[in-house]
């Protein structure tokens, strides 16, 4: 083993414990999309523990950090995610430090990306006086809302110095603890989100002749919706359209026709031109199928 990699190891290995600590603490406190107020206090203090200046970018939430090498040099960048997700019950993992946050879970894998750059943080800053050039450490609010790095970046959060390069990862259950996997190509996929409304007449479910019932038209939209994948995507190029959410009515009521079905999904491609077909297709499918059951339907495309 080379001195380098050797120093490296034992500057991981020391740092080992308090990162792992880090991630249960965050696991146990998760924060949603633009809420993430006390990871953001959290990572500072760790940042400012280590020298690390803290780069004022207008953030309310979120942090960016500079460590600057021994020597001067290009600028890279290494990234992080910060916010929780929306839970309906309390976490059920079983693990012994689950979320003392209610409604909120770091079921992603944020908790695991913040230690992670921090502890990555604390291996560069005992080790700053080999590096040629500087790194920045953005961490990045509101990924979950898919708006957080269009953010960031409008802040400037790329420039001053400029990054040349940028490296993040995901963690993956598929992948072993102590593997990394990398491939030639894209990895991850983009992702889009969709809401749709189908609108329609409400009444008694013993009548329908009076009314204009949105679930039997919430239902063919989405059974036509995945046509797109099957008959409008190239079956050697994966892509997914998901129905994740359903809602209709009040409660469990069991016999009154709703005016309105809400939808809530994704779509999610490697390929750029697959992302751009999925948006007009879903139109013309959600307009088309909802004026055959005399409905009318909005989408909300992110």
């Amino acid at each position: 083993m080379s001195e380098w990699k050797k120093q490296i190891k034992d500057v991981v290995g020391q740092y080992e414990g308090e990162t792992l600590e880090l991630f249960k603490h965050l696991h146990q406190h998760p924060e949603r999309s633009w809420q993430e107020h006390e990871t953001t206090k959290l990572i500072k203090n760790e940042l400012a523990k280590l020298d690390i200046e803290i780069l004022d970018i207008g953030l309310e939430t979120g942090v960016v950090g500079l460590l600057k090498g021994s020597v001067e040099g290009p600028c890279i960048a290494l990234r992080a995610d910060i916010d929780g997700v929306p839970m309906i019950d309390e976490e059920k993992s079983g693990c012994d430090y689950p979320s003392k946050t209610p409604g909120i879970v770091h079921a992603c894998g944020h908790d695991t990306h913040t230690a992670s750059l921090l502890g990555a943080a604390k291996v560069l800053a005992a080790m700053r006086d080999k590096i040629r050039g500087s790194v920045k450490f953005l961490f990045q609010p509101a990924e979950e809302v898919n708006k957080g790095a269009l953010h960031m970046i409008a802040q400037g959060c790329m420039e001053n110095p400029t990054v040349a390069a940028v490296f993040g990862l995901h963690c993956s259950p598929e992948v072993p603890v102590g593997a990394v996997a990398v491939k030639q190509g894209p990895l991850m996929a983009a992702v889009h989100r969709f809401y749709i409304n189908v609108h329609g007449k409400g009444g008694h479910g013993g009548i329908p002749q009076r009314n204009r019932d949105p679930v039997v038209g919430a239902a063919a939209i989405i059974q036509a919706l995945q046509t797109i994948v099957s008959r409008e995507a190239s079956p050697l190029q994966p892509a997914v359209l998901s129905i994740c959410s359903v809602h209709a009515g009040e409660g469990m009521t069991w016999n009154v026709t709703p005016e309105l079905v809400k939808l809530a999904g994704t779509c999610r491609s490697y390929d750029k031109e697959m992302a751009e077909k999925f948006e007009p297709a879903m139109r013309r499918i959600i307009n088309s199928v909802a004026e055959g059951y005399n409905l009318t339907a909005d989408l909300e495309y992110n």
